[in-house]
């Protein structure tokens, strides 16, 4: 007897779901920030959209993405060109993921259908990963207002932010090697260089977002060169902005 074949559901977002981002932790771990401030924007837009669906696959129209991710090109040439380059960055990934001594390809967006035509978006979330959109009631998540992140005009801010908005009212430290590559620190930088043109602004950006936001230098006091070996993050308590509340929407298959 045959077996009846599977057919995989689509969610067609209407208009936006949520303007919350919500997320696994894990992800502040997975280094993306290589992306531009674009790029980063549209990133978590979709990961807005798709988050808490047991849905295989979701599409948004370039409207909609246009709106969330506070893209301002008005040219879907432009539009096509940023999803190009955002996932082509996303599949070069290789991340470890929950410390295992294995390296894993990372894709989070397995299907990724771009059609200029009807001016939509179609994604899935890779299987190996849902997780990190999907499994949310242990508590360990991340999230902001898409629109505040995209108000962020940096893309070394925008990392600084998601990892602020994780340990809120903490201090904590991020070993040298795990910042550069969080960070995608250029690899000809020198501290001096790190302090200049990246802490420094980003410490003065986010200080409107946080009642305190500091990052220091950790040295090594047992060398004789004083190496740095750390970053220290204070992190104060959120600063309360004046965005628009989430929309809420239906969804509608097809």
């Amino acid at each position: 007897m045959s077996k009846e074949p599977v057919v995989q559901q689509e969610i067609v977002t209407a208009f936006p779901n949520t303007k919350e981002v919500r997320y696994d932790n894990e992800l502040n771990r997975i280094p993306i920030g290589f992306m531009n401030e674009s790029e980063q924007n549209i990133f978590f837009a979709i990961l807005s959209q798709v988050k808490e669906t047991s849905e295989r696959k979701t599409k948004l129209s370039f409207t909609q993405i246009r709106e969330l991710a506070s893209f301002q090109k008005t040219s879907n040439k432009e539009l096509i060109k940023s999803l190009d380059n955002m996932t082509t960055k996303l599949a070069s990934l290789n991340v470890r993921i929950h410390n295992q001594q294995q390296i894993i390809k990372f894709t989070l967006f397995p299907t990724f259908q771009i059609d200029g035509n009807q001016q939509t978006l179609t994604v899935a979330v890779n299987e190996d990963f849902r997780y990190i959109v999907n499994d949310l009631a242990k508590g360990f998540v991340t999230n902001f207002d898409i629109e505040e992140f995209t108000s962020i005009k940096s893309k070394y801010a925008k990392t600084a932010f998601r990892l602020a908005r994780e340990h809120e009212n903490e201090v904590f430290d991020v070993v040298l090697k795990d910042f550069k590559e969080l960070f995608s620190i250029p690899k000809s930088y020198r501290p001096t260089d790190i302090n200049r043109l990246i802490l420094t602004k980003v410490s003065k950006i986010l200080q409107e977002y946080f009642t305190v936001f500091e990052i220091t230098p950790v040295q090594d006091e047992k060398g004789k060169a004083h190496r740095i070996i750390a970053y220290r993050f204070n992190i104060g308590k959120r600063i309360l902005r004046n965005l628009d509340e989430p929309r809420q929407i239906s969804l509608l298959g097809d």
